[in-house]
């Protein structure tokens, strides 16, 4: 049981959830005022209720809608039955996890309908879900599951040659399967108009200001930039369902699986592999050099318990924005754990450490 409680007079009631928050970063604010909590197989959802009328009327009910939803049930068509693959590759969370849930982040406004926020939901099972509500939010009925970014990943890797891994281990099937697990996930945020430049602004003004990138880190030790878009984003041309696009794949060396077997327990027998557990994105900087007049942004992430940082730029090429890797990566040195998070920027001159958080 989870009690809110808000220090406003007119706002005194307090909320009581009937489930357990199952994480320790247990709370995911969207810029609708919406608020998700995870707890095992569900998400609960508190609607903010917008009252019209005396302040004493509002006062006498609950000023949040409660939303139960199950996120954790997958039809053939969406997550397709497999056979298990050899032990080089063996992954209980995919295999024999029950797809509890283990992260939730909502998208920057404009990705849904009515210009609200999409909800992300990472399961134990590696499965990374969007989840939109296509009408009334407070009901449950509302809320569907609108795109899998796994399945995206698999038809991008599919058409692609694993054969630039040279690991006679592995073939290419297995090789896709570990680049299409999701270990950690985290939404790019929207630029403020007056990071923007004269052309960024322009750009983003006749795609009504969207910006929908993710940044996922896969069991394959790469991080992978892609582009989700919705129905709801354009006035004229609507696409016709949810989807996501691979933007740009950066490899961190080390991807293999190691083939060395150290002891006879468990850890011992399993193969390692350096996994990215953690990952943040900063707030976005204008430009600071007449030579570099695109924003730029941070993304941090935990590899092998090193805090690193790598940098991407916003350009624009084909009529279109994208993220623009440097290759440049910093790394901090250190034995970190999570969450990682982003502080507000101190000193604008050292904008390198402005500022990741290890909590």
């Amino acid at each position: 049981m989870l009690l809110l409680a808000n220090p406003s007079p007119a706002m005194s009631n307090r909320i009581t959830l009937s489930a357990w928050p199952s994480l320790p970063d247990c709370l995911s604010w969207s810029d609708d005022s919406e608020i998700a909590i995870p707890s095992g197989e569900v998400v609960e959802l508190l609607i903010p209720r917008i009252t019209v009328g005396a302040p004493q009327q509002a006062s006498e009910e609950s000023q949040w809608w409660q939303v139960r939803v199950q996120v954790n049930l997958f039809n053939e068509i969406e997550l397709p039955f497999f056979e298990p693959l050899g032990f080089a590759t063996f992954s209980i969370g995919e295999e024999q996890s029950q797809g509890t849930v283990a992260s939730v982040a909502w998208s920057a406004s404009g990705l849904a309908k009515h210009r609200r926020c999409a909800l992300a939901v990472l399961g134990t099972n590696h499965v990374l879900s969007i989840w939109a509500s296509d009408g009334i939010p407070k009901e449950t009925k509302s809320w569907h599951r609108e795109l899998l970014i796994n399945g995206a990943l698999t038809e991008y890797f599919a058409t692609e040659e694993n054969t630039i891994f040279e690991n006679v281990d592995m073939n290419n099937e297995e090789i896709t399967r570990l680049r299409s697990r999701i270990r950690a996930f985290a939404w790019c945020p929207k630029p403020s108009c007056s990071t923007l430049s004269e052309l960024n602004y322009q750009l983003l003004l006749h795609q009504r200001g969207i910006l929908k990138f993710i940044a996922i880190a896969n069991d394959y030790n790469e991080i992978i930039i892609l582009e989700v878009a919705s129905p709801y984003q354009k006035m004229t041309s609507l696409p016709t369902d949810w989807n996501a696009r691979v933007c740009s794949v950066i490899n961190l060396q080390g991807g293999m699986a190691s083939s060395t077997i150290s002891t006879c327990s468990l850890p011992g027998l399993t193969p390692s592999r350096p996994l990215i557990h953690q990952i943040a994105w900063s707030s976005w900087t204008p430009a600071f050099s007449e030579s570099r007049r695109d924003p730029w942004i941070t993304l941090a992430y935990l590899s092998q318990y090193a805090l690193k940082l790598k940098q991407f730029y916003l350009g624009i090429s084909g009529g279109t924005s994208r993220l623009t890797p440097l290759d440049e990566t910093k790394t901090i040195a250190g034995e970190y754990i999570g969450p990682l998070k982003w502080l507000r920027q101190v000193n604008p001159r050292r904008r390198w450490y402005s500022c990741p958080a290890i909590c």
